[in-house]
């Protein structure tokens, strides 16, 4: 049995069968959450550093 292989998928995944409009909306979800993520990262790191100097300013 001869097996194809397909450049564009990689080796155990099957092809999405998604319709155009459904691809889009993974695509504009998946970036959501990776925007949602990084926002997230950010407010962390910016409550750690205002814990970093706040803290050492007003050390008792």
């Amino acid at each position: 049995m001869t097996e194809r292989k397909s450049a564009d998928t990689p080796t155990g995944l099957t092809p999405s069968i998604d319709m155009p409009p459904e691809k889009q909306r993974k695509v504009l979800m998946g970036r959501g959450a990776v925007g949602f993520l990084e926002a997230f990262a950010v407010a962390a790191f910016a409550l750690y550093i205002f814990i970093a100097v706040y803290g050492p300013v007003t050390g008792t």
